[in-house]
């Protein structure tokens, strides 16, 4: 079986909970605010490229594509 290499970014979500007179009002706040002041809520996901690139017999893998789809 080929090996391939699938790209992804690791999206993870926070807040900032601020005070202001509208929501134009609070954007600006938080474009201005430093990244530690935003609070993590556990929220997160996986965003996938459209890009994989296939590796030689060589390569280790981490997973096999029968241990999510097929019984062994």
């Amino acid at each position: 079986m080929a090996k391939f290499r699938v790209y992804a970014r690791s999206i993870g979500y926070c807040y900032l909970d601020v005070e202001a007179d509208n929501e134009e009002q609070a954007m600006e706040v938080a474009r201005e605010a430093d990244g530690g002041d935003f609070h993590d809520d556990g929220i997160g996901d996986w965003e996938f490229s459209d890009d994989v690139d296939e590796l030689d017999e060589s390569a280790n893998v981490d997973y096999k594509y029968k241990e999510f789809f097929e019984e062994e």
